[in-house]
């Protein structure tokens, strides 16, 4: 009878051990997942961020624009550079050799 209590302590403490180490292995993938999803949020917080620098560079090219009341020549400049406008009378060349 002994041997067979014997037996039931060392089935419990191996079922024990096993539970501990499944345990341990849940928590070590989960931290390994929960530190790969930091790093991949970090890097949108930080690319995000650059994109705000731009902006804000930007809104104050802007504001220095309005503040200056070079207004007409900002817009003739955006509409030449971004769009492609051209001035009544104005010659357009093309440069052939870039091949565009």
């Amino acid at each position: 009878m002994a041997k067979s209590k014997a037996k039931k302590q060392r089935s419990f403490s191996f079922i024990l051990l096993v539970i501990i180490v499944a345990f341990a292995v849940y928590f070590a993938v989960s931290l390994v997942s929960s530190a790969k999803e930091i790093q991949s949020k970090q890097a949108e917080v930080d690319s995000l961020q650059a994109q705000c620098n731009e902006q804000l560079a930007e809104n104050e090219e802007l504001q220095e624009v309005i503040n200056s009341g070079d207004k007409d020549e900002y817009i003739q400049k955006v509409a030449r550079e971004k769009y492609g406008y051209i001035m009544p009378g104005d010659r357009v060349y093309q440069d052939i050799a870039s091949g565009e």
